[in-house]
């Protein structure tokens, strides 16, 4: 049992690969933080598990 936990970095969180990819790692990563320059609302459609610890960082 490995004693490290696993973090991801992705941007572009709100569409496109960011999301898929976001999406695919919430289940199997400890913590991902996601970074988008869209809207809020856009990042309200992710597909987000009860489990998953995403924290959304907004970038101007």
């Amino acid at each position: 049992m490995s004693s490290f936990s696993k973090t991801f970095l992705i941007y572009g969180v709100s569409k496109g690969l960011g999301k898929a990819i976001a999406e695919l790692l919430q289940d199997s990563i400890d913590t991902v933080y996601g970074v988008s320059r869209s809207a809020p609302e856009s990042i309200d459609n992710l597909k987000l598990s009860d489990n998953a610890k995403v924290i959304l960082i907004g970038s101007t």
